[in-house]
């Protein structure tokens, strides 16, 4: 170092040990100036500034210094200084981005990750769906199978309605049939059908998914290609093969016979059970009353008998499909709190809610957006589901805080 540099960190420092905090942030100015890559020194200038109730000058030294860091591909220490930005502005997106490269850059693709992740949440919150999809893509792409972003990334895109871009991120067979939903609600129904062969190639055994191609054919007047999915031949005692024949007669208008042989299924063996909760979970898009009542044929037994992980299994496939079907959601809440799963009982009420909102129940949709809020006040999603049902709720209505009430 120069000596002027030298003499100027000796002043300086002087006027910090005996309380000259502002004095000593010129000095520390000036030194930074004289040597612009002494870090250690810009690093105390910048927390010399917070600690003398300048935060905003603080913010900018720092990012400064993790710039500059970066350029010298000293990644580690850029991520060091970017840590101190999130302590004063926590979840500062920008930051969180600068964070994410730094550290990606530093071979902390782990941490790369959750700092992006943690963009998209932030994101998704604020409704702002495209802009999370663009956060998790970057994070897929350091990671495609340890991030969990791809998993996100098939949810949003269908939420968002971009099934093109959601097709890139299926993976398995459940993703693929909630992929033809989303393309049938599109009108891509030929994209669907296509894509529903191609599911029944990957496991042949799955004749829910026959049924359905084989009725649409049907409707088409198709009967060489419907018989290749069913024949009336498949219809005898094999429960796969009865519930796949219910589908087809609920599809032809037969629904009371429909029903009636899946009641005599599910009575018949815990296999039928599990082929019916499948059927209703197949059918909850497109008719959730229906899915509903085939479902409460499994979930009855089930929850009489304490079968809980099955009962839950099923109402959260029914749920993903018929997302604003209050009913199934409900249930699956009480299903929740009797197994102890209270995360479980959270993520229902959110769902509940966003279906209240959907249907114009605001008065029940805020009581629930309260009662999440305040088990959970940090919570980013939970605060933007209140401040929705709040902008929604009329003006003259007053409510009263769930827990101050009780």
């Amino acid at each position: 170092m120069p000596p002027d540099h030298t003499a100027t960190l000796r002043s300086a420092e002087k006027l910090l040990r005996t309380g000259k905090i502002a004095a000593a942030i010129g000095e520390y100015t000036k030194a930074v100036k004289q040597a612009p890559k002494d870090w250690d020194t810009a690093i105390l200038l910048a927390s010399l500034h917070v600690r003398n109730g300048d935060p905003n000058t603080a913010v900018e030294y720092y990012r400064a210094i993790a710039t500059a860091l970066t350029g010298d591909k000293l990644h580690a220490r850029a991520a060091s200084v970017l840590e101190k930005v999130l302590a004063l502005r926590p979840g500062d997106e920008d930051t969180l981005e600068q964070l994410a490269g730094a550290s990606a850059a530093n071979g902390d693709i782990a941490a790369a990750c959750s700092h992006l992740m943690r963009i998209a949440e932030r994101r998704q919150s604020r409704g702002e769906i495209p802009r999370a999809i663009d956060a998790l893509e970057k994070a897929a792409k350091l990671d495609p199978a340890g991030s969990g972003a791809s998993a996100k990334l098939f949810e949003l895109c269908i939420q968002s309605g971009d099934v093109k871009r959601a097709r890139l991120y299926a993976s398995g067979v459940r993703d693929l049939r909630v992929l033809a939903g989303a393309m049938k609600k599109a009108g891509q129904d030929a994209e669907a059908r296509d894509l529903l062969r191609e599911i029944y190639q990957l496991d042949p055994s799955d004749l829910s998914i026959a049924a359905g191609l084989a009725r649409e054919y049907l409707r088409e007047g198709d009967i060489t290609q419907a018989a290749e999915f069913l024949s009336p031949e498949l219809i005898g005692n094999d429960p796969a093969a009865r519930v796949a024949a219910v589908d087809l007669y609920l599809h032809v208008g037969r629904g009371e016979l429909a029903m009636q042989m899946a009641a005599t299924l599910a009575a018949e063996s815990r296999d039928g059970l599990d082929r019916i909760a499948e059927l209703a979970c197949s059918v909850a898009s497109e008719s959730p009353e229906t899915g509903y009542a085939l479902a409460e044929f499994a979930l009855a037994p089930w929850i009489e008998g304490g079968n809980w992980d099955s009962a839950i299994a099923a109402l959260e496939l029914f749920t993903t499909a018929a997302p604003a079907f209050p009913a199934a959601i409900i249930r699956l809440i009480e299903v929740a709190v009797d197994a102890d799963r209270l995360d479980l009982a959270d993520r229902g009420q959110e769902l509940l809610a966003n279906a209240y909102l959907e249907q114009g129940d605001v008065t029940e949709a805020l009581a629930i957006a309260q009662d999440l809020h305040e088990r959970d006040p940090r919570n980013a999603r939970y605060e933007a589901l209140l401040q929705r049902a709040r902008q929604q709720r009329p003006s003259q209505a007053e409510v009263v805080p769930m827990r101050a009430a009780r």
